[in-house]
């Protein structure tokens, strides 16, 4: 009988260590291109990040300053007057303010708010609250921290982000360090532009929001130094309408005279207290010309006309303060 055998045939040595050999330069160039892929994703994705955070700090100082029945901006003011301040706005348009119940005559209730965008703690908003009762101000409430802090620090990279504010356009500029290295400026800060209460209205009252995650330093300019910062850096315009300031006219309150007394309009009854000259009625026409201010520092009550003329300088490192109410917190 004949025998047949089989012939069992394979890959080679050399042939094996040739087919790795492709198979290692191929692996090699796959993970070659992952890594900027990656960074590619994470850069977008740590950038759309920033994005929202500046949208949504954004949105937070619009939708606390749209509905305010009055405004007062400051560019340069020292904390300590902060209590001052609020004293100067209550006594603007709320002191000795009345209301009737239908019974008796009383002062009217309410809360006048202080919104602080620190420039100089990383961009963090805080809010105080000053109620008032009885033609007096209350212990504060405040000021408490709007912001999360995620907005501030990435847990994974744990690298800090931070947010800057100006009022006004602005646009970012390209400039070059003393390195050499490229850098990032704001518009305004760069030409050291003056804003003045003709540049920020009440019918066009723009914020600029910056958010970065290095801090270059200053450049020095002429006479002056202006702030820098390092790719990646963003920055919004907000275009805040002030719907109570100029669109509300026609609310009217009832105010005691300087003499008088709440007893005085008790003894009297309720009858016509402006005719028998116990109180007088105040409009928005009376305090057109405070309703909206743009102030450097503090305001100073013998001169009511400083914040139509204020001008600053503005500078990224000191806060910006606004002092405002709202009417439907007023109990009047």
């Amino acid at each position: 009988m004949k025998k047949f055998s089989k012939k069992i045939s394979g890959f080679t040595l050399i042939e094996l260590i040739i087919v790795m050999a492709i198979f290692s330069i191929l692996l090699v160039g796959a993970i070659s291109l992952i890594g900027p892929v990656q960074r590619i994703f994470k850069t977008t994705s740590n950038s759309e990040k920033i994005g929202s955070y500046i949208n949504t700090a954004q949105q937070y100082v619009e939708d606390s300053l749209k509905f305010s029945e009055y405004l007062w901006i400051y560019t340069d003011l020292d904390e300590a007057y902060i209590e001052r301040e609020v004293e100067n706005y209550f006594d603007t348009f709320y002191k000795d303010i009345i209301r009737f119940d239908g019974k008796n005559p009383e002062f009217i209730e309410g809360n006048i708010r202080v919104m602080c965008l620190e420039n100089n703690n990383g961009g963090q908003i805080t809010m105080s609250e000053y109620g008032f009762a009885n033609n007096s101000l209350k212990t504060p409430i405040g000021p408490n921290d709007q912001l999360p802090q995620a907005f501030f620090t990435r847990p994974t990279t744990r690298v800090e982000n931070f947010f800057k504010y100006s009022l006004g356009v602005n646009e970012l500029v390209k400039t070059n360090d003393a390195t050499g290295e490229r850098v990032y400026s704001l518009s305004n800060d760069k030409n050291n532009t003056q804003i003045t209460g003709t540049d920020v209205t009440k019918m066009n009252l723009t914020l600029s929001v910056l958010a970065a995650q290095e801090d270059t330093g200053k450049i020095a300019g002429t006479d002056y130094s202006y702030s820098t910062f390092a790719i990646p850096t963003q920055i919004s315009v907000a275009s805040i309408p002030l719907m109570n300031i100029n669109y509300n006219s026609t609310l009217t309150r009832i105010k005691l005279e300087p003499t008088k007394t709440l007893n005085d309009l008790k003894a009297a009854g309720h009858n016509d207290w402006v005719t028998s000259g116990l109180a007088r009625v105040v409009s928005r026409t009376d305090t057109s010309t405070y309703s909206y201010m743009l102030l450097e520092d503090a305001f100073d009550p013998a001169d009511r006309v400083v914040g139509a003329t204020k001008t600053d300088f503005q500078d990224l490192d000191k806060n910006i303060y606004f002092i405002y109410s709202y009417v439907d917190e007023i109990t009047a």
